[in-house]
């Protein structure tokens, strides 16, 4: 999914598979670099992660850095604005990211990665810290596969806290190269959440990027089905536009 929501994600190839979800799809690919230490720093008008928006529809500023070794491991760091639709109010989320990738036959490239995403201005008992591992198949810049599980995700739907139960995201992105540095982007991915007050959903979105010398800006369409609706609410989840930019550094 290649929205500016995760664009920031994507630049640090730090979070890879995390996430404006496979949006995550292809994250943090634009500071792959091999031997450097690369960072960025980036404004959206709405945080979108897996379909759900994570500043209620208001804007987010957002930086990470990143560091590839010639060897395929990497690591890094990512930070953002939040606002949950919570009594307790979030403010920022940093996510630590180690992974390994490798070339494969052909032009594939497969990742494994562990995020551990973080909410350290969060005072709300149920903790909304939570591991994550995952992996990602990607072709070329054109396809990417991802999925993404944790055993241990905390958060509120509309039927109730959900209390260290599983996840399981699986995501497909897809980016086609047009003239003059744009590009069509695009994605699709399934969200199933465990326990008494989860369920499934999904999630897509589509729209253009363009880039021009160290900036990327991305303007994108985001939407969910019905199930997403109900078990979030209109105040994260409703299909909204999606603008942002991207500095690379």
């Amino acid at each position: 999914m290649a929205g500016m929501a995760s664009l920031a994600r994507r630049g640090l190839r730090v979070l890879v598979l995390a996430g404006a979800g496979l949006a995550a799809a292809q994250p943090f690919a634009c500071l792959r670099a091999e031997g450097k230490v690369n960072g960025l720093v980036g404004l959206t008008t709405d945080y979108v992660f897996r379909g759900r928006s994570q500043t209620r529809g208001e804007p987010a500023s957002q930086a990470g850095i990143g560091y590839e070794h010639p060897s395929g491991v990497f690591g890094g760091v990512w930070a953002s604005r939040t606002d949950f639709a919570s009594r307790w109010d979030h403010e920022l989320e940093i996510d630590y990211v180690v992974g390994f990738g490798r070339d494969l036959r052909g032009d594939w490239r497969g990742e494994v990665t562990l995020r551990r995403y973080t909410y350290p201005r969060s005072p709300d008992p149920i903790g909304y810290d939570y591991t994550e591992v995952g992996g990602t198949l990607q072709y070329r810049d054109l396809l990417t596969l991802g999925v993404a599980y944790s055993p241990g995700w905390s958060g509120y739907t509309t039927l109730g806290a959900v209390r260290s139960d599983r996840l399981l995201a699986t995501e497909v992105g897809l980016q086609y190269p047009l003239p003059h540095g744009f590009s069509a982007t695009g994605g699709l991915g399934r969200l199933d959440i465990a326990g008494r007050w989860g369920g499934t959903s999904l999630y897509w979105n589509a729209g253009i990027a363009w880039q021009i010398g160290r900036f990327t800006v991305d303007l994108g369409y985001y939407d969910t089905d019905r199930r997403a609706r109900r078990l979030y609410g209109r105040s994260s989840v409703r299909g909204d536009v999606v603008a942002g930019v991207v500095y690379q550094f």
